[in-house]
């Protein structure tokens, strides 16, 4: 519908209410997602084992694996399209929940993360909410930004608080929603008026210091406008161990920057181009790096393959079997059979590299040896440990 009140966005804040994992219709949602009966495996749910530990924990995996994919989908796909229908975008800071947090993000308008002062915690999650942002095809990544506890107590102010926000910018995001305004209802000068407990940053009109923040703000504004325009530039797309509910990982820029990615979006928006992963939305990658896993199901590993022979460069370790029940034994031939075809006859340690195809898989867990070997040169390098983000233009 049309919107017309004041309203333009409706946001869930990071998950903060446990787990659940069952429901009225759950064995028949198993049932259909994992391909077998969730009854005879009821009592691992309790702690004890069935079958044996091997069994009940694949069962685990396919509990886990099954609840994630049905948050994700009844909760915040249809919050998504509820917020959608109301004429509003939907928000959210996608993490911390019993689902994978990048395909929870991508199920907004806007993925957010979050970043608390004075230390800076939990600029992880800017990270990666940034990656959904980017493997989702979502041009503005939002961030909680500024959140305090008691001891900012009205201490802290835009001099301290700048570095933090340009340390955010620089994990890709380009959207601030201040933590946070209060109301201040009073016009007769009793300041410093309504706090919020002790969460947030004093940010507001009663501040001692509000006056002088036009310019900062104007500062703020013209970052997130430019940081708007074009696409990220990542040479590296790192694949999420199947292990849900699947958080981020954080790595170290070396030269190259990367973005993280989980199974779905391998499996339901990856293809090849001139040798490169692409994305529909016009992100594109020069290689795919697979979790450093022994465990892979066939469905991403069959995926990997077709990216392989159509051109693309990948690295990782063999995976022997399947973390899951679903088809059990036969899922752990598949992947062996899979493996065999993508890794050639090596164990590891005879043989770096295998062509397939169009494309070739090593075994290694180094991306940016293998861009510099490769004659691609550092994205960017300073004698300062410098914090950066690269974005392109189709001019620039």
């Amino acid at each position: 519908g049309q919107h017309k009140a004041g309203l333009v966005a409706t946001h869930i804040d990071s998950w903060e209410n446990g787990s659940q994992n069952w429901t009225t219709k759950m064995r028949e949602e198993f049932q259909q997602r994992r391909g077998y009966d969730l009854f005879p495996f009821l009592p691992v749910m309790t702690g004890r084992v069935v079958g044996s530990p091997e069994i009940s924990e694949r069962f685990l995996w396919d509990l886990r694996q099954t609840v994630s994919e049905m948050v994700i989908e009844n909760y915040a796909d249809r919050m998504h399209r509820l917020a959608n229908a109301a004429g509003m975008r939907f928000t959210v800071e996608a993490y911390g929940g019993p689902c994978d947090a990048i395909a929870y993000g991508g199920r907004s308008d806007e993925p957010m993360g979050e970043f608390w002062t004075p230390n800076g915690a939990a600029i992880e999650t800017c990270r990666g909410m940034a990656s959904a942002g980017h493997i989702y095809g979502k041009r503005i990544i939002g961030a909680e930004a500024f959140t305090s506890a008691d001891r900012e107590r009205w201490l802290e102010h835009p001099a301290i608080l700048k570095s933090h926000g340009d340390r955010a910018f620089c994990e890709g995001i380009n959207r601030f929603v201040f933590h946070r305004y209060a109301m201040q209802r009073w016009t007769d000068g009793r300041v410093p008026g309504m706090t919020m407990g002790p969460w947030g940053q004093h940010y507001e009109r009663t501040q001692t210091w509000w006056d002088w923040t036009p310019e900062w703000h104007a500062y703020l504004a013209r970052c997130q406008y430019l940081l708007r325009q074009g696409l990220f530039v990542a040479d590296i797309c790192r694949v999420q161990p199947e292990a849900p509910p699947q958080g981020f990982g954080y790595y170290d820029r070396q030269g190259y920057d990367w973005d993280e990615c989980g199974t779905e979006a391998v499996v339901t928006r990856m293809s090849v181009k001139d040798g490169r992963v692409v994305l529909p939305d016009g992100m594109s990658y020069r290689v795919l790096v697979l979790p450093w896993s022994q465990t892979m199901t066939p469905g991403l590993l069959r995926k990997v393959k077709e990216l392989v022979e159509s051109g693309a460069t990948v690295l990782g370790p063999r995976p022997s079997a399947s973390p899951s029940l679903s088809g059990y034994p036969q899922c752990d031939e598949q992947v062996k059979q899979l493996a065999a075809e993508l890794w050639g006859d090596t164990d590891g340690d005879k043989r770096i590299e295998h062509r397939l195809g169009a494309g070739r898989v090593l075994w290694s867990n180094a991306p940016e040896k293998l861009l510099a070997e490769s004659g691609v040169p550092a994205d960017f390098t300073a004698g300062q440990p410098l914090r950066v983000i690269h974005r392109s233009t189709a001019g620039a």
